[in-house]
């Protein structure tokens, strides 16, 4: 007599990364001139590095959002001298000096609503934001 045993697989359901992408000239626009949108690729710095300012592109999408951190991905520089984060009317929220990519910045909400990112870095080269990412 033959025994046979049956063994079934369980789904592999893969983890859902609560990080959500909100990257591109959908969601922002510069402001004041301060950086540039190059498709497919991310926030350009421009020539000579400096400073990226980006706002809610709408200036609406934001309102009502509450995510509890950000972070943004960084090509062609390790790190950026600081970032700062405002609402909708320029109020500071948050400020980070030395900021390394993908590291996760906590908002501490105000009563206010929208974004206002600056990000600078006071090195000599071009740099590009690559991603900007909420945590839920």
């Amino acid at each position: 007599m033959s025994v046979f045993a049956v063994m079934m697989k369980k789904p592999v359901i893969p983890p859902v990364d609560p990080w959500v992408q909100k990257w591109d000239d959908s969601y922002w626009n510069t402001v004041y001139g301060q950086g540039e949108w190059v498709p497919g690729v991310g926030w350009y710095s421009g020539v000579g590095g400096g400073q990226i300012e980006i706002r809610d592109e709408t200036r609406t999408w934001a309102d009502g959002y509450r995510p509890t951190h950000i972070r943004f991905t960084i090509s062609g520089a390790t790190s950026l001298t600081s970032i700062s984060i405002r609402d909708k009317y320029s109020s500071e929220l948050v400020e980070v000096l030395g900021y390394a990519s993908e590291t996760p910045i906590e908002i501490p909400w105000a009563s206010t609503d929208g974004f206002e990112i600056v990000l600078y870095d006071e090195d000599e080269g071009d740099w590009y934001i690559t991603n900007i990412e909420f945590l839920e």
